[in-house]
């Protein structure tokens, strides 16, 4: 059954009961019935008078309810006695009923009982409401009336605090009468004692008598109800056992099947009697409903009566105390004229009183501002304490890098000594081997070329490292210089020339990426040209590739395409974390820099509180200069860095156009080759029919051999028909570069006949496929090998070409290297990679000197040395590493 709608008087009592500290809230006066909430209530006011309540069951549910809210009243009035003996004769005029909770077997029921006589000044007929204001006066009566009114003025609203006030005023209505007492107190004592002093005796006598006549009226009548109860218990106990005896002496005597009938027919009738209950319940139920509803429409109307006959008896007192007073008026004038002074004294003192009210408001208004100023002045303190705390945490990861730093500097200065100290030793190895062996070994076409010391070997397949001590004592040096700056428009400059070193240091990494991308698809490119020759003359196309540069000869067991790659993510993943670290770093700084203002304006606003009107706006005016130098720093920083872009962009567009130009001049000049190619195409079928009928076929097959094997390694030279597009692929730096290959075979194409090596040459290219077909003459067996000698010549003038274009190119990418590596170790990130890089290196230089130590230890220790060619190349990496090193093979 739903419940109804709160009064205003049930609302603000509900919001003063969730003061207390309850195990949960309350939302009705249902939540009141069980006594646990007023119970918990009376240990709040006094631990003393907390009581023990017994646990409901389900055949006794409402009577232990009414016990329990009968021994919380009870211990109450125990309470009241005690700590409030000014309410001791309200609570005895006003006791309740618990009887109805025992009747009534619902919920809502169990709230609604009617006290023995209806009082005018409790204005409330059920029992939860009447207990809640006995509860209520002893709150504010009783020993910690401070701390209850305290709660009443803070934690409840402005429309709960007036419902209890008026609840306190109804409960107390001799209020009005104490203030005309306090006023009558300054008449003179005869008076009080002449008209109140028998009526006060009176009532006195007669308070008394009625507060003991009421003791042993609510003893007695306590004692008749727990007969009662009592009674009611030990009748239904002996009903029960009687039924039971009745049916177990049915069951021993009579017949089974007639005895087991005999409980069918009374379960049946059981079963009737329920159904009939269930709808007389059901039929009770509805009435209840409507008789409530009735309830609740007459409730108003009950309470607009007592209000009215309240209202008639104050008014009877009041015709009768105006009656008594208009007999005394006569008396009173007389002594009108002494009362003028006094009353001239209360008017002045009022006027004192008004003024220390006023100047109480503006206290506390002054208390208020304070409080506020000290509010404000801790969060202060607390961001400047957090403040720095950051700034202590960035000092330590200062100190922790810096120990870093140091640590790596002694490693690798530890890591050079050792490096010195084993080139010398192997050096002075070497020496002894060469003094100890007899007889020189014959050379070697693969080796011949390839004699090399471990430490040439070394710079060759490894960058030079940088010197690493003189980068460190530089870096420090301009660190000491940034330190001893006094910042402002100083730090900002610094700071723009690093993002200038730094976009320029992106610009030469990307340029060197790609550079070396391409030139490790012409080493494979020569490494699969190389392999998929099976002449035996490929050993002396070997040795000539190695004059030509830093040509690294490796196998496919080596899986240099899959360390390429894995080098390759590796730096794309070194590169992205540089750059996600370096914008964190940048936010970072940026929020330092608001962090650092904020902290300026709040220690500003902090210095003005203590100081004068003039002290504190100069000091807030050289916050605001300062804060605003910052900001035109910042600003400073920004505006390079757009005009950094600017340049960036305006460079691209420029580089762009001069890239479209060239590519536009490149197939120009395809054009007029494929021109010249069209014109000789007729004579392309007899030059061939003619070189294949020569009487030698030797030079010619070594001839066609040679052109498949270069035309294998200078496909990655020469320009594509094809793809005409994949000559702009080359690097941006190196323009002149870019332009000369097609312009050498151009120049080739257009020098035919001016002078005795150019038809060789014309016809060098067109056995390439670079050139236009030329026509060759009938040569006889002698000039065939005669013209095959100056072939081979010119294949080598040419490969000479070749190598002084890749030097050339190598010159560029080592120079962009060296400025790559310059860029990349001013940040803490790429020296730490770099040392990391050196030490691997140092790592591999160890194990590369113990293999060589043990190769010439093992040497020196045997009595001859066989010289003999090995047939098989070595396979594991260690015999390849040895078979570096050594300058013969080993058996």
């Amino acid at each position: 059954m739903p419940h109804t709608q709160p009064t205003a008087t049930e609302a603000a009592l509900l919001n003063w009961i969730n003061t207390f500290p309850l195990d949960s809230e309350v939302e009705s006066l249902v939540d009141l019935t069980d006594g646990r909430v007023l119970s918990l209530m009376l240990e709040d006011l006094d631990p003393a008078y907390a009581v023990e309540l017994e646990q409901p069951t389900p055949s006794s549910k409402w009577l232990a309810k009414k016990r329990s809210l009968e021994t919380v009243y009870k211990s109450l009035l125990r309470y009241v006695r005690v700590q409030c003996p000014d309410l001791d004769p309200m609570t005895l005029e006003n006791p309740a009923d618990f009887n109805s909770i025992a009747e009534h077997d619902d919920a809502e029921q169990t709230i609604k009982v009617v006290t023995y006589e209806r009082k005018p000044q409790l204005g409330a007929t059920d029992i939860c409401i009447q207990l809640l204001t006995i509860f209520l006066l002893a709150a504010v009566h009783g020993t910690n009336k401070a701390k209850y009114i305290n709660t009443i003025q803070n934690r409840l609203d402005l429309t709960s605090q007036n419902e209890i006030a008026s609840v306190i005023q109804k409960m107390q209505p001799n209020d009005k009468n104490t203030d005309a007492k306090a006023v009558d107190e300054t008449l003179p004592h005869k008076i009080h004692q002449d008209i109140e002093l028998a009526l006060e005796e009176e009532h006195a006598k007669l308070s008394a008598a009625y507060s003991d006549l009421k003791k042993k009226h609510a003893d007695y009548i306590t004692r008749f109800r727990r007969l009662e109860e009592s009674h009611a218990e030990l009748q239904e106990h002996s009903s029960e056992i009687e039924s039971r005896l009745r049916v177990l002496q049915d069951s021993d005597d009579g017949d089974k099947v007639a005895h087991i009938k005999d409980l069918m027919t009374r379960l049946q009738e059981a079963n009737d009697l329920i159904a009939n209950q269930e709808q007389q319940v059901e039929t009770d139920r509805v009435t209840k409903e409507r008789q409530e509803k009735e309830l609740g429409n007459l409730r108003p109307s009950a309470q607009r009566l007592i209000q009215i006959e309240d209202q008639l008896n104050e008014l009877k007192v009041e015709n009768t105390t105006l009656t008594r007073k208009a007999n005394k008026v006569d008396h009173y004038q007389k002594k009108l004229e002494n009362l003028q002074n006094i009353e001239r004294e209360n008017a002045h003192l009022r006027e004192q009183i008004e003024t220390l009210e006023l100047n109480m408001r503006e206290f506390d208004k002054v208390n208020e501002d304070k409080s506020k100023m000290e509010q404000t002045i801790r969060e202060f303190k607390s961001l400047i304490s957090n403040l720095e705390l950051e700034n202590v945490t960035l000092i330590q990861n200062k100190n922790r890098l810096d120990e870093e730093v140091r640590f790596r500097d002694d490693q690798i200065q530890k890591l050079h000594e050792r490096q010195q100290h084993d080139e010398k030793f192997i050096k002075d190895l070497q020496e002894q081997f060469n003094t100890d062996v007899a007889g020189p070994s014959p050379p070697s076409p693969t080796t011949g070329h390839a004699k090399l010391t471990l430490e040439q070997e070394l710079e060759q397949s490894d960058d030079a490292a940088p010197n690493y001590a003189l980068e460190i004592s530089r870096l420090r040096a301009e660190n000491q210089v940034l330190k001893s700056s006094t910042g402002g428009v100083t730090n900002a400059n610094l700071r723009t020339d690093i993002e200038e070193g730094e976009r320029i240091r992106k610009r030469l990494q990307e340029n060197y990426q790609g550079l070396l991308e391409k030139h490790t698809i012409a080493q494979q490119q020569l490494n699969a040209a190389l392999s998929s020759s099976p002449d035996p003359k490929s050993v002396t196309l070997i040795d000539d590739i190695l004059k030509i540069g830093p040509y690294k000869l490796l196998t496919d067991d080596v899986h240099r395409d899959e360390a390429f790659r894995n080098l390759q993510r590796l730096y794309r993943e070194n590169t992205a974390e540089l750059a996600s670290t370096k914008s964190k770093l940048g936010e970072t700084q940026s929020r330092l820099q608001s962090q650092e203002r904020e902290l300026l304006d709040a220690k500003a606003d902090l210095e003005a509180v203590d100081q004068d009107e003039i002290d504190a706006l100069e000091t807030l005016k050289e916050t605001n200069e300062a804060i605003t130098t910052s900001l035109q720093n910042d600003l400073l920083v920004l505006q390079n860095a757009h005009k950094n872009i600017t340049i960036d962009f305006d460079q691209q567009k420029t580089h762009l156009l001069n890239t479209l130009l060239v590519k536009d001049q490149l197939i120009k000049d395809l054009a007029d080759a494929r021109a010249d190619d069209g014109s000789n195409s007729q004579l392309d079928g007899k030059e061939k029919a003619e070189v294949s009928h020569g009487t030698d076929s030797k030079p010619e097959q070594s001839f066609s051999k040679h052109g498949k094997i270069l035309q294998k390694m200078l496909r990655p030279f020469r320009p594509q028909h094809s793809r005409p597009e994949s000559l702009s692929a080359t690097p941006k730096t190196d323009a002149a570069t870019q332009r000369s290959r097609p312009e050498s075979f151009s120049a080739a194409r257009k020098s035919n006949g001016r002078t005795h090596l150019d038809p060789e040459l014309a016809l060098e290219l067109a056995a390439l496929g670079t050139g236009p077909p030329v026509e060759l003459p009938t040569l006889s067996p002698r000039k065939a090998r005669a013209s095959s000698t100056v072939l081979k010549h010119k294949i080598q003038q040419l490969e000479l070409t070749l190598s002084l274009q890749i030097q050339k190119q190598e010159l560029v990418i080592q120079d962009l290297q060296r400025r790559l590596k310059i860029a990349e170790e001013s940040s803490p990130d790429a020296q730490k990679a770099a040392n990391e890089t050196m030490i691997k290196n140092l790592t591999r230089e160890n194990a590369l000197i113990a293999s060589a130590w043990y190769d010439l230890s093992s040497r020196l220790q045997s009595n001859h040395v066989v010289l003999q060619r090995r047939q098989d190349a070595p396979k594991s990496w260690l015999n390849k590493q040895r078979q570096m090193v050594n300058s013969t093979p080993r058996r």
